[in-house]
């Protein structure tokens, strides 16, 4: 199972996997006119397995991360939560 999901990938009806404002962010991109940067989203899963208790995020979900952090344009980047 893939830890993030790119927003064009998502859309409204992805609520349980990466949460209501991914798929509302997702949803956003779909219409002309708004314009919504590229990114992704980091599934719902993702999120769960990185607060089991440990406090650590697990070393396939910070490299899933870092993957697609490394696919965007530019050297900058907002983060939403």
């Amino acid at each position: 199972m893939s830890h993030v999901v790119a927003l064009s990938d998502v859309d409204r009806s992805s609520v349980a996997l990466v949460g209501g404002k991914g798929a509302n962010l997702g949803e956003l991109s779909r219409i002309d006119g708004v314009e919504v940067p590229a990114g992704f989203c980091v599934t719902t899963d993702a999120f769960r397995q990185s607060h089991r208790g440990t406090g650590a995020v697990p070393a396939a979900v910070a490299s899933s991360i870092t993957a697609a952090l490394a696919s965007l344009a530019g050297p900058t980047f907002a983060v939403r939560s």
